[in-house]
């Protein structure tokens, strides 16, 4: 029972830490969706586009928890900051409407330089290149990083020490105890949340 009491103390942890970066890299990106549309003001002059939609982009990253999502946002916010350094040297204009786009759009790039710091806490929180691709852990670059992370699921996981094996019955998970005769069909919420292995 301890082992499980533990586990939940450690998935709570990680779970707050991660609603508290999903919250910061949320707000970054709704600022940023706000600024970006601030910075298309100038009717006569073409300022870059693609921070709004980066900011949605932000935002969906964070509510679905999404690796790949979360990964593509650090790219191309990256390189959008590249091409908004090179707007910004390239043009010029004597304008009021011109000099507020322009700060808009510097405001964006620092809003997506904190986005990116965010969002790579994010993502490592999330799970990081292996909940993008959970095979990276099984290649030979990765060995010790695969063995400690098994090793650390072993420890933490309350399906170690209960339970050999499980598998889909009939709607339903099958779950074999480790002890003799004490096995039991599980529905799928039960195995989600992991609720039915504590009591």
């Amino acid at each position: 029972m301890s082992a499980n009491l533990s586990y939940l103390v450690a998935m709570d942890a990680d779970e707050e830490q991660v609603k508290r970066l999903g919250s910061t890299l949320e707000r970054a990106a709704w600022l940023l969706v706000l600024a970006g549309m601030a910075s298309q003001t100038s009717a006569s002059h073409s300022f870059p586009s693609y921070n709004p939609l980066l900011g949605f982009w932000g935002a969906y990253a964070t509510y679905t928890r999404h690796g790949k999502a979360t990964f593509g946002f650090i790219a191309f916010a990256s390189l959008a900051v590249i091409l908004d350094i090179v707007f910004c040297s390239i043009n010029s204009a004597d304008s009021d409407i011109f000099r507020f786009s322009l700060s808009m759009l510097i405001i964006c790039m620092a809003l997506k330089v904190y986005a990116i710091y965010y969002a790579c806490q994010f993502f490592g929180a999330i799970g990081g290149a292996a909940q993008i691709d959970p095979s990276i852990l099984t290649s030979s670059r990765y060995s010790s990083a695969s063995a400690s992370a098994a090793a650390s699921r072993a420890t933490r996981s309350p399906y170690a020490s209960g339970m050999l094996a499980s598998q889909m019955v009939g709607g339903g998970y099958y779950a074999q105890a480790a002890s003799p005769g004490s096995s039991q069909l599980l529905d799928d919420r039960e195995i989600d949340d992991g609720s039915s292995l504590l009591r």
